[in-house]
């Protein structure tokens, strides 16, 4: 089955209760809320990306991922830390600072390949404009 032929993931909003469905315009999938929520999912080892595609989203100036740090003399090769924790962390800090409200769901899913169930699980980033000043 090829990508664009699965279902669209469903997910509940944290904020509201509403069922929402998933937009594949993005690079990692996205969730819109009708009640203004929006959310950015991934697996825990591209949450750093997601988290920046939800900012960018967002329209704000800040970044969640780790900056990319050269690798060996010749400054060819990069490599950038991964922190899961400090990826949320920053963004539980950083999303309230800009006025927004955040979450944090997960989203289980699973494959079973050759008789082993793999768990593709993703975490998802909620945020919506807070109503009240900030």
């Amino acid at each position: 089955m090829e990508i664009d032929q699965e279902p669209l993931l469903e997910t509940t909003c944290p904020f509201c209760g509403s069922l929402v469905e998933e937009e594949r315009r993005y690079a990692y999938p996205l969730w819109r809320c009708s009640c203004g929520a929006i959310a950015a999912g991934a697996q825990p080892c591209d949450l750093d990306e997601a988290a920046d595609q939800l900012i960018d989203v967002l329209g704000l100036d800040f970044r969640a991922s780790q900056p990319c740090l050269p690798v060996g003399e010749s400054g060819l090769i990069c490599a950038t830390p991964y922190d899961a924790a400090l990826v949320q962390q920053t963004m539980e800090q950083q999303l309230p600072a800009r006025g927004f409200e955040t979450r944090r769901t997960r989203l289980p899913r699973s494959v079973t390949f050759q008789g082993r169930t793999i768990d593709l699980g993703m975490v998802l980033i909620w945020a919506r404009q807070s109503s009240a000043p900030g």
